[in-house]
């Protein structure tokens, strides 16, 4: 795991992506792990702004229900895996979306894999077996509230056209929302169960390991 004392160049290093991607490539052959810090509302409760990610860069399949980072644009993007496509991409979404990330993600795009979050509470491992299960079932979820929201394009825009304000969520749409923002809840509750830092009387024993 990373140094506190020494954080990795992720965090600039994004910027230039060609950059990223061949010190991406030299973390994955080492066996690097890197953290970067969260920022945004799209994988909330269980992502907050603050919190850190920490990324193993090794790890080569990124089942269903796994986070993973990758660049959208020059944007640094934590979402989950909630599906694959034919070619081999992975279809993602962030937990607080109704609707998937506009492209699926190439494996060669990944950067890393979230294996645990770090937070002033303590640390969240994504790694166990409950949390991976959790995440399967968190990536059901949220494909069945992708797919509900895409059925209701053509009610959205009909009540567009009808002379509501545009953008204006019609009634179906708008639980649909709440639907998730409870259920995103639970699990981010069930997932966010944090593991106290290593020294705190909580845990003598260290970090738990991954």
């Amino acid at each position: 795991m990373t140094s506190r004392n020494n954080p990795p160049p992720i965090a600039e290093a994004w910027r230039t992506p060609r950059r990223l991607q061949a010190l991406v490539e030299l973390w994955r052959e080492a066996g690097r792990r890197t953290e970067i810090p969260v920022q945004g509302r799209s994988m909330f409760p269980l992502l907050r702004d603050g919190w850190r990610l920490e990324l193993d860069h090794g790890m080569v399949e990124h089942p269903r229900g796994s986070i993973i980072v990758f660049l959208q644009g020059r944007v640094l993007v934590a979402h989950r895996v909630v599906g694959r496509r034919r070619n081999g991409a992975y279809l993602t979404k962030g937990d607080a979306l109704l609707h998937y990330d506009r492209r699926p993600v190439l494996p060669v795009k990944v950067l890393g894999r979230v294996v645990a979050v770090h937070h002033e509470g303590g640390v969240i491992r994504l790694t166990g077996r409950r949390q991976r299960l959790l995440g399967r079932t968190v990536a059901m979820v949220s494909v069945l509230v992708a797919e509900l929201h895409r059925a209701a394009a053509p009610l959205r825009r009909w009540t567009t056209a009808a002379g509501r304000l545009p953008g204006a969520l019609p009634g179906p749409t708008r639980s649909l929302g709440a639907v998730n923002r409870r259920v995103m809840a639970v699990a981010g509750r069930l997932l966010g169960r944090a593991q106290p830092p290593p020294g705190h009387p909580d845990n003598p024993g260290g970090d738990g390991g991954a």
